[in-house]
């Protein structure tokens, strides 16, 4: 016997898909007052973002282009971090290499025409590409005040006029064509707050104003406008944990967050709008293989993965997107001859091929897709005026020319690098409220 039920189920059927109907109305109108809300307060928070910018630009805190140029940065950031790109390279590290194999097939007369006439790479120019070294200990027992530079297409050594101050221990860096040395020990002995600029275009040294501490064995590094000094060891012979930076706009030093450890005799590099800082020596004279990284647009310090060994005394340098580190003095005193590569998309530290010396207190810098190191003390403490290249495509070391002097616990850095992009450097990465922090931290305190 049949039983039929099909009205019965169809009314109930229909029962329920009207209750899910209205259910779902219920919270399609809930939705839709929400967004209502959030549009409303999104609208208020426009408005007061535009009156306070309004505000702060009519004061002269910054210029409204510096902040439409951080949103887009941030922006571009937020995107970026959601569909990251396989390869860490930038377009400068891309063209670098492909100019530093022209530079290195050709003559400079063959390329200028090409520059001259080629839109694609947005008005590079070629400049001489210098690797300028300074101060340093001499194989007197002295404190040098010699400086000599390498060009890096001719692979020939020159001298410089020579620094006001004989420096060793000291550190620098380089921005727009001016080479910056400051600190390290004197003929005194002490450490120094002193600083001097060098313009390479017309050789000639001047005076900078004095740093807010003294520092042997700090670390300086450049981005953007200003010019980073970190730790070292103070006039007290106290290991530093803190950080100031001179705005070479403003011709002022500035206090900014100190690191979480005190360090001297590390290594530092800049990249992408973070000081990285690496290994050095603690108070006790321990070598360490910690290191950590400033992000200035968030005035904050991060930790990074430690290296393969403990290094103090040790080089870095940045080739390609990947932050080299080469050297030093390991935990037992030794002296390495090893290299290793900090890999930002896996965060790990790898080994690269071995110097062909060992050097300690050396000099490196990076070009285009070559590292250079040079000078330093080897594991018997001889002093030694020898350079090398690293090509990092290739993996291998060449021999250069050796250096005038020899020296170690030398500062270097690199001046005028082969191709500048035109106002569009990485080195642009910096926070709008700059000249906030500044001001803040000529009374010592820092705004971040």
């Amino acid at each position: 016997m049949s039983i039929s039920t099909g009205p019965a189920c169809s009314g109930v059927a229909g029962h329920q898909a009207s209750a899910e109907l209205r259910t779902i109305g219920c919270l399609l109108s809930i939705l839709r007052s929400q967004v209502s809300r959030a549009l409303k307060e999104q609208h208020v928070l426009r408005e007061n973002f535009a009156i306070l910018n309004s505000c702060l630009v009519k004061r002269g805190v910054f210029r409204k282009d510096e902040v439409a140029a951080a949103l887009h940065r941030q922006s571009f950031s937020s995107i970026r971090s959601l569909h990251p790109p396989g390869l860490s390279l930038s377009l400068c590290d891309v063209s670098n290499t492909v100019w530093a194999s022209l530079v290195a097939c050709t003559s400079r007369c063959a390329i200028s025409p090409l520059l001259a006439t080629s839109n694609s790479f947005w008005n590079m120019r070629l400049f001489a590409a210098k690797v300028v070294v300074c101060g340093g200990w001499g194989a007197d027992g002295q404190q040098l005040s010699s400086v000599e530079c390498l060009d890096v297409v001719s692979n020939t050594w020159a001298a410089l006029p020579a620094m006001k101050v004989g420096r060793s221990g000291a550190a620098a860096a380089a921005w727009r064509g001016s080479l910056y040395v400051v600190g390290g020990r004197g003929q005194g002995g002490k450490p120094l707050n002193s600083c001097e600029r060098l313009d390479v275009g017309s050789g000639i040294w001047r005076l900078a104003p004095d740093m807010r501490e003294h520092r042997l064995s700090a670390c300086a590094v450049a981005s953007g406008s200003k010019i980073y000094v970190v730790g070292g060891i103070g006039n007290d012979l106290e290991t530093l944990d803190t950080v100031e930076y001179f705005d070479i706009q403003d011709t002022v030093w500035c206090a900014a967050p100190q690191m979480g450890t005190q360090r001297f005799n590390a290594a530092a590099c800049a990249f992408r709008g973070r000081i990285y800082v690496i290994g050095g020596a603690d108070d006790c004279g321990m070598s360490s293989e910690s290191g950590e990284y400033f992000d200035i647009m968030l005035g904050r310090w991060f930790a990074l993965p430690n290296m393969r060994y403990p290094r103090s005394r040790a080089a870095a340098t940045v080739v390609m997107g990947r932050i080299y580190v080469f050297g030093g003095e390991g935990g037992a005193g030794e002296t390495f001859d090893t290299g290793e590569h900090f890999i930002l998309e896996v965060g790990e530290w790898r080994a690269v091929r071995p110097m062909q010396n060992q050097r300690s207190g050396l000099g490196a810098a990076g070009v285009g897709g070559c590292i250079y190191v040079m000078g330093g003390r080897d594991d018997g403490m001889e002093l030694t005026a020898s350079a090398e290249c690293l090509n990092s495509s290739t993996g291998r070391w060449s021999a250069l020319p050796p250096m005038r002097t020899q020296c170690w616990s030398l500062a270097a850095a690199i001046c005028e690098s082969h191709f500048a992009m035109m106002e569009q450097t990485e080195e642009h990465i910096e926070s709008p409220f700059a000249k906030v922090e500044s001001r803040s931290a000529s009374h010592g305190v820092v705004s971040m």
